[in-house]
């Protein structure tokens, strides 16, 4: 019997594992140092516009692409006050709260594509591309134009939930991002 529910309870860890997120702690200033290198720009902002209302689940979220003012620029250049944040369609995503200010380790998109549906790739969704920085729109979403329109007006910057942190939640970052400055 004992057996059988350590099993259970194997295969139930596992189960849960495989459907969430599995983020990197980024917590000592060694961590964090090697995030902010990683990085093509940190910032700290503000969602201010959610640009996919279809994603919204509550009222009080925005969704998961949204447009950011920027308060302050930590690294990298961002020659806007306003910055287009794409995600990948993934567990790792973060809803964006309107009142949240949010500290951003991301990446440039320098570009979004149309992505269609290949033998090798079956999935309809969005992801970010590191190798080329390129921003590949799932076949199914249909404000593919939005983004593109969007894009030419607003720097474009992929992150995720492992790396875009509330500032009101994460001190230790907000202080290692302090330091950087002096």
């Amino acid at each position: 019997m004992k057996n059988r529910l350590l099993i259970i309870g194997a295969v139930l860890l596992v189960a849960v594992c495989s459907i969430c997120c599995n983020c990197k702690w980024y917590e000592t200033q060694e961590q964090l140092q090697q995030l902010f290198d990683a990085s093509d720009v940190v910032f700290v902002g503000l969602p201010i516009r959610d640009i996919n209302p279809a994603q919204r689940r509550n009222q009080n979220l925005l969704g998961y692409d949204a447009l950011f003012k920027v308060i302050s620029q930590q690294k990298g250049i961002i020659t806007y006050d306003t910055v287009l944040i794409l995600q990948d369609d993934s567990n790792c995503a973060r809803l964006f709260r309107p009142a949240d200010t949010i500290i951003v380790f991301g990446r440039h998109i320098k570009r979004l594509s149309h992505k269609r549906r290949t033998k090798e790739y079956s999935k309809e969704y969005s992801l970010f591309d590191y190798e080329s920085s390129v921003f590949q729109v799932g076949s199914l979403d249909k404000n593919f134009q939005l983004y593109k329109r969007l894009h030419k007006h607003y720097a474009g910057v992929h992150t995720s939930g492992c790396v875009s942190f509330p500032i009101q939640y994460r001190p230790s970052i907000a202080a290692f991002l302090r330091a950087k400055r002096q």
